[in-house]
């Protein structure tokens, strides 16, 4: 079975903002690799140099020719139909560049520098004609770091990518779907709630696990149950300076020298038990929003969490090599075993039909457990 659940990232913007590049050969070696993957996105240049605002037209034009000639040779060494080239409007590339794609007869095309809201519905504005006949797209349409429900909603994508997920997760940061008559409701932007105790959220009413109103805290620990997660328990304690981690060891606070050890998985203490509750609020937001799929990007752990992702970006200077490699496998053959040793999750209405809810018990720890 094709895997349909797998896009192969060059990476390009992340290496570039490191004053790296990266070799054009390694990359299309990388990609033959996997030759299940749904797309390979095209290595694109960025013009200028980090931090910089405004690059210049001659910079942006010449990145624009070294693009459509890496486009050129990927289509050449790989599936044309796979090759996934990228507009960049944001950074004032001439919009000659997204015909000669579209002309070219690329069948998919992704719209990079997408983020923030107000400056790029401006943008994707200007190139919706191109793209689109009378709200019909014209070809499928990848958007590249979308997070934002507001621009999720702009347009019928055909998908889009995003790490902001876990980027969450490792901050303490968890998911939770807002209500609506009682019901939540995934088409609207979640409630970000903090569980962490070092974050600075603890000493602002209503954004942290330890001061939310009871009747939020309700609605988390619904939520909790529906994704069949716990708060969790652990302790923590000073070490000497030096310290190596033994086994079952994290860090809680290294500069102070402090260690954590988890006494019961959940959210307070563990990244993996935040990461579910994440990819499942946007599993369930993927069901309602018009995007027929979220694509889970960043870098992540070899756990089960990351294994009930069912769309995977991956990119190139992580997952070429380690544990990145390893993950990468792993999920082309769960993808082309058709999936059946993913975790799955049970569907929410019949969840909630049954009304199973909880309450927390009397020993889990409030507001415990960033591990970084």
């Amino acid at each position: 079975m094709r895997t349909k659940g797998i896009i192969i990232d060059s990476g390009a913007y992340s290496v570039w903002n490191k004053g790296r590049s990266i070799d054009l050969g390694e990359y299309i070696g990388f990609c033959k690799k996997f030759p299940d993957a749904s797309y390979y996105v095209n290595l694109d240049v960025i013009p200028g140099t980090p931090g910089q605002k405004n690059p210049g037209e001659t910079a942006v034009e010449e990145a624009c020719k070294k693009s459509w000639r890496n486009y050129q040779t990927m289509t050449k060494e790989l599936p044309k139909e796979k090759i996934l080239p990228v507009f960049h409007q944001r950074v004032g590339e001439d919009v000659k560049w997204l015909e000669k794609y579209l002309a070219d007869g690329a069948s998919c095309i992704g719209v990079g520098g997408v983020g923030s809201v107000t400056e790029n519905i401006k943008s994707l504005s200007k190139i919706k004609k191109y793209l689109f006949d009378h709200e019909q797209p014209l070809v499928r349409i990848h958007g590249f770091g979308v997070s934002s429900f507001a621009l999720m909603k702009l347009w019928s994508w055909y998908s889009v990518d995003s790490s902001t997920w876990v980027a969450d997760a490792r901050w303490g940061l968890i998911y939770i779907p807002k209500k609506r008559q009682g019901v939540f409701d995934f088409s609207q932007e979640p409630f970000v709630l903090a569980v962490s105790p070092r974050s600075s959220l603890k000493s602002k009413r209503g954004f942290h696990l330890s001061n939310i109103s009871p009747t939020v805290k309700s609605d988390v620990m619904e939520f909790l149950a529906l994704c069949n997660v716990n708060l969790g328990k652990f302790h923590h304690y000073k070490v000497e300076r030096g310290h190596k981690l033994a086994e079952g060891e994290n860090w809680y606070h290294r500069k102070n020298s402090e260690v954590m050890v988890i006494e019961e998985p959940g959210i307070i203490p563990s990244l993996e038990e935040r990461m579910k509750v994440n990819i499942r609020f946007l599993q369930e937001a993927n069901k309602v929003l018009p995007v027929k799929k979220i694509y889970f990007a960043g870098n992540t752990l070899d756990c089960p969490a990351e294994y009930e992702v069912g769309y995977k970006l991956a990119s190139f200077p992580f997952f070429d090599h380690g544990e990145g490699l390893k993950i990468l496998t792993r999920h082309i053959q769960l993808l082309n075993s058709g999936g059946e040793s993913f975790k799955r999750n049970p569907d929410m209405k019949a969840v909630r039909d049954k009304k199973q809810s909880r309450t927390p018990s009397k020993n889990e720890t409030i507001g415990f457990g960033l591990l970084k």
